[in-house]
């Protein structure tokens, strides 16, 4: 089978990481996204991706901490900038300024200098950060699927407490990283410009930026060693929580979507049982987070049924699409 090849990584940023849906591939190397008309077999690695998602700009002034500014606009401390009869001295007011970067005047010990070089310099520095954060927690995610399988579906040796608190970040870090979740933000947005009663044409310009800025700085905060910010409680809580593996017995395979973090609250739903956060591992595996002892975990096989109801779930937290190993037999093939 030919490999496939695809490169610029960190420009192309994934918000479901292709080491997680490797685990959906099928013999050609491809998944099945479906959504509620249409599944079509596609590369991983040209899904469930944005350009430049999770870089960040001179454009993203908003969302740029102190590091980032002095990494971007450090350059202009060199020479001697005016604009409109003021002298720019600081990061903070070349950022304010820097939309009418055109209209400065810019000397070098008494000399103009070619401003479009510098512009460009300016313009072309990349903020990578927030990938190569990513990076560290995915890059020992297959060889952990593997000793999971082996745990899980060969019961070999046990999982440490190391092993668990890593899947535990995992599913940490996924739940803030998705599409669904910057709609989410997108929303809470809306409804406060609508709440001030920000004119339409102020709204149009601002909710854009509101809502990427927002949403870096969510995604920036949930990655942080130190200080998780508002999301310190959450990410807590579920550090407490105690794993339990789902083994789907019989022929039926779980599925997974763009979304692939499941929370479900339904008293309904089996009697409250099932209430926990879900995470598929692979067609055969899902991790469950529930109240319990953090230290240990447990493994339960599902019959048909459930697996079947617990797919219905994870389905309808997708944002546009779920993710099969297999294409499902009521399901039209799209190109």
């Amino acid at each position: 089978m030919k490999e496939v090849i695809f490169i610029s990584k960190y420009k192309f940023n994934h918000y479901v990481p292709t080491v997680y849906t490797k685990a959906w591939k099928n013999e050609d190397n491809k998944i099945w996204l479906c959504d509620e008309y249409m599944c079509t077999c596609k590369h991983p690695e040209k899904e469930l991706a944005e350009n430049s998602l999770y870089i960040k700009t001179c454009k993203d002034s908003m969302a740029l901490n102190e590091m980032d500014k002095e990494e971007i606009f450090s350059i202009l401390d060199s020479y001697d900038i005016e604009y409109k009869g003021q002298i720019l001295k600081s990061v903070d007011e070349y950022i304010l300024n820097y939309d009418n970067f055109d209209e400065w005047k810019i000397t070098q010990n008494g000399l103009k200098v070619k401003k479009r070089n510098i512009k460009n310099i300016i313009n072309q520095k990349k903020i990578k950060s927030i990938e190569l954060n990513f990076d560290k927690v995915e890059n020992g995610w297959n060889n952990f699927i593997v000793k999971i399988n082996e745990v899980v579906l060969n019961v070999k040796e046990g999982l440490n407490y190391d092993d668990i608190s890593l899947l535990k970040e995992f599913i940490f870090l996924q739940k803030y990283r998705t599409l669904k979740y910057k709609h989410e933000l997108e929303e809470g947005i809306k409804f406060i410009f609508k709440l001030v009663e920000l004119p339409d044409d102020l709204c149009e310009l601002w909710e854009p930026e509101f809502v990427r800025s927002h949403f870096i700085k969510a995604v920036e905060t949930s990655q942080s060693f130190s200080d998780k910010g508002s999301y310190q409680k959450i990410y807590d809580l579920i550090q407490s929580l105690q794993v339990v593996f789902f083994i789907a017995v019989d022929a039926r395979d779980f599925i997974t979507s763009d979304n692939p973090v499941c929370q479900i609250v339904d008293n309904q739903f089996y009697k409250g049982k099932f209430n926990g956060l879900y995470l598929p591992l692979t067609p055969k595996i899902v991790c469950g987070l529930f109240k319990g002892n953090n230290h240990q975990y447990t493994i339960t096989k599902l019959a048909d049924n459930k697996c079947r109801k617990l797919n219905r779930r994870f389905k309808d937290n997708k944002y546009k699409f779920y993710i099969s190993s297999q294409k499902p037999s009521n399901m039209t093939e799209g190109e």
